[in-house]
């Protein structure tokens, strides 16, 4: 047993990376942090262009690590706008109505699969397979967890 806690908290605070892909799904990214002087740290991960800004992070600078993102914290857009802090390229692989969301497989420019949930009346539900668009996050919903 690795985390024993109320569902809700082992789902949006898990202690490390097994924990979250075990309890839902998750997008993992290998990643490496640089601490900052205001104790933040600067996240490079592989797959995300630039660096993401985060604080509160219990993983240490060059502690083997992993960027995590919920599906259901993912953006999607035609073009880059406010709703997210960092955009990637990708193509539409699959899309799944399941009633009040939509489910999507995306392939980014490194190969890797990301997935994302939308709610289906959001403008971003309808994009179709084999479309190029962006898919983003906010730096706020995303963890840093190490093994």
């Amino acid at each position: 047993i690795i985390q024993v806690d109320a569902p809700g908290t082992v789902y949006d605070r898990p202690v490390n990376w097994h924990v979250a892909a075990f309890v839902g799904d998750v997008n993992l990214f290998p990643a490496s942090a640089v601490a900052l002087p205001d104790g933040s740290l600067l996240v490079s991960a592989n797959g995300i262009d630039g660096k993401v800004a985060l604080t509160g992070s219990a993983v240490s600078p060059g502690d083997a690590c992993c960027l995590v993102l919920r599906p259901e914290h993912m953006r999607l857009a035609a073009s880059q706008n406010l709703s997210a802090d960092h955009w990637m390229s990708c193509r539409v692989e699959d899309r799944a109505h399941l009633g009040a969301q939509v489910a999507y497989r995306l392939r980014i420019a490194n190969g890797q699969i990301v997935l994302a949930q939308v709610p289906a009346q959001s403008p971003d539900a309808g994009h179709l397979p084999g479309a190029d668009i962006l898919v983003g996050f906010r730096a706020a919903d995303a963890r840093l967890l190490g093994d």
